[in-house]
C-alpha cells in the first residue's frame, strides 16, 4: 500500500512529472529447502531433511520516479523503490542456519527495485 506525491503535478487524469513514493508492505512467503541429515553414520543410507520455511515480514517503502506522456496517449512510469524491512523477523518456530540464510536472501532480493510501467489513456 503506497502513495505517490507529485512535486510538479501537471495533468488531471494522468499526473505527470517527478514524484516521491511512500508506503508500507507485508510479504508472506514459503520456501522448501532440502538438506542432508546430521545423524547419518558411515554404514547407513543418507537421508534428506525437508525444511519448510515460512516467513512473515513487513516494512517501509521509500522511492522516487517520474511519469511521462508520450505520443499524446501513452504513459510511461520510471522509478525506483527502497524496501526497508522492520525487525524482528518472524521465521517459523525455530531459527536455524538454513532459515537465517533463506530470510537474509529474501530481504536482499527485495531491498532495491527498479520499475518501468507502461499505460494508455482511454480518452
Amino acid at each position: 500500500l503506497y502513495g505517490k506525491f507529485f512535486f510538479k503535478r501537471r495533468g488531471f487524469i494522468a499526473p505527470v512529472g517527478p514524484y516521491a513514493l511512500l508506503g508500507v508492505y507485508y510479504q508472506y512467503s514459503t520456501n522448501t529447502i532440502y538438506s542432508p541429515s546430521d545423524n547419518n553414520d558411515y554404514y547407513s543410507i543418507p537421508t534428506i531433511n525437508r525444511n519448510n520455511i515460512t516467513a512473515h515480514h513487513g516494512g517501509l517503502q521509500v522511492g522516487m520516479g517520474r511519469n511521462f506522456v508520450v505520443a499524446g496517449r501513452m504513459v510511461i512510469d520510471l522509478g525506483m523503490t527502497l524496501n526497508i524491512t522492520l525487525p524482528p523477523p518472524n521465521v517459523g518456530t525455530t531459527i536455524n542456519t538454513v532459515e537465517q540464510a533463506a530470510y537474509a536472501d529474501l530481504i536482499l532480493r527485495n531491498l532495491f527495485q527498479l520499475h518501468v510501467g507502461i499505460g494508455a489513456l482511454a480518452f
